[in-house]
């Protein structure tokens, strides 16, 4: 993934899972758009994921095994017409649970 992306372009986005335990661990993927979320330079969410009525997936993952999840993120902000602004922007994963460490990635979008 790039770590400067012109506004208005779109990049993949790649969230790798991985159970780094010595035990199968367990997760919920509830989430039905990206499985990222995307957080401007004053920490405000940007681009919510829709949300998912009776969608629930859980996954077991066992010790060593790697879930990957790519979509393409867009830098206009949810509007077709409209790119964001230049700035510094956080990308971090939306899977949630026990022992889930969502490491952030920081985007610089430019002009």
């Amino acid at each position: 993934m790039p770590d400067t992306v012109r506004a208005g372009d779109a990049i993949a986005v790649t969230v790798g899972i991985t159970n780094v335990s010595d035990q199968p661990q367990s997760y919920e993927s509830n989430f039905c758009g990206p499985a990222y979320h995307i957080f401007d330079a004053a920490g405000t969410q940007l681009q919510n994921s829709p949300g998912c009525l009776l969608f629930s997936a859980p996954k077991t993952l066992a010790p060593g095994a790697q879930d990957v999840y790519t979509a393409a993120w867009t830098t206009t902000g949810g509007s077709p017409t409209a790119a964001l602004p230049a700035g510094s922007y956080t990308l971090r994963g939306a899977v949630d649970g026990d022992g889930v460490e969502n490491l952030p990635f920081t985007v610089q979008v430019v002009p």
